[in-house]
């Protein structure tokens, strides 16, 4: 049973590799699994917009997105093999965005997808870049007594997201290496790598307006004790580097504990430009 669980946990591991991803900020998660409060979030920080150009002729900063819980409709699932234990999102799900206390021009954006599922990112601005530097992610299964995973990544020097002024097809190497800690196994590392590419300018609807967003999309490969692929499109509006939507897709699979595959398809898509939760009986698994 040692065996089974500790493939469990390593292959639960290596889904924060998919990048979206993030403990800061509870947004409309709870419940057993919910996120923890940040113990670094500073409520009264202002935003800094990032976009309002440098200084000496140098070119503007990239965007980056305002305070507040933002809120999203949602559809997919995750499917732990073992078990099976399959859980559905939606209809909802929430990003909160947190500037970080002492931390100049950092921020991090936190994903409560369903209740027990968050994935918290931290970024910074960097000369003209909003760069992912790493993140965290807390993930709860009701199978046996129950599996509590807390995962660690960190990306050096660090992972270009959003850049003042993209170049259809450039593309950037995106690096980060990580731990996940669990009570009975103790830690497990992990390492996923691969690139991210700026597709180019698509206009989506958010509610009755049209806003244009600068898509990209991020193809990684798991390596360790677990073997996988995440893919992921993300889309940041231009003017003000919200995110609008995310498609993430990741299949892991770990060959001890009779071969445990770990599959999450996640589609979020932005309801309003404006940070405004949605009420908590919004029908939302993430508000449970």
């Amino acid at each position: 049973m040692n065996d089974v669980r500790l493939g469990l946990v390593f292959v639960l591991a290596a889904g924060v590799a998919s990048g979206c991803s993030l403990l800061v900020g509870e947004g409309l998660s709870g419940g057993s699994g919910g996120a923890e409060d940040p113990a670094d979030a500073n409520d009264d920080a202002p935003s800094v917009p990032g976009n309002e150009g440098g200084l000496d002729g140098a070119p503007p900063l990239p965007p980056r997105p305002r305070e507040g819980v933002y809120a999203y409709v949602i559809s997919g699932k995750d499917t732990l093999s073992f078990g099976p234990v399959t859980t559905s999102y939606g209809p909802t799900a929430s990003a909160t965005v947190v500037n970080r206390e002492g931390a100049g021009s950092c921020f991090t954006m936190t994903l409560a997808l369903r209740s027990g599922y968050t994935d918290a990112q931290d970024f910074c601005v960097r000369e003209d870049a909003i760069v992912r530097t790493g993140g965290r992610r807390r993930q709860f299964f009701q199978v046996l007594s129950g599996v509590d995973v807390n995962t660690s990544m960190v990306c050096e020097p660090g992972d270009v997201f959003n850049v003042a002024a993209p170049v259809v097809g450039e593309t950037k190497t995106h690096l980060c290496t990580g731990k996940n800690v669990e009570s009975e196994n103790g830690e497990s590392p992990f390492s996923s790598g691969g690139t991210y590419r700026y597709v180019g300018e698509e206009t989506i609807k958010v509610g009755s307006s049209d806003v244009r967003v600068r898509h990209f999309r991020e193809e990684l490969t798991v390596t360790g004790e677990q073997t996988g692929k995440n893919e992921l499109d993300w889309y940041f509006a231009v003017e003000s580097g919200v995110l609008v939507r995310l498609v993430r897709k990741v299949a892991i699979v770990f060959p001890r504990a009779f071969e445990t595959t770990y599959a999450e398809n996640a589609d979020l898509s932005l309801v309003a430009l404006e940070p405004a939760p949605l009420p908590v009986d919004a029908g939302s698994d993430a508000a449970k």
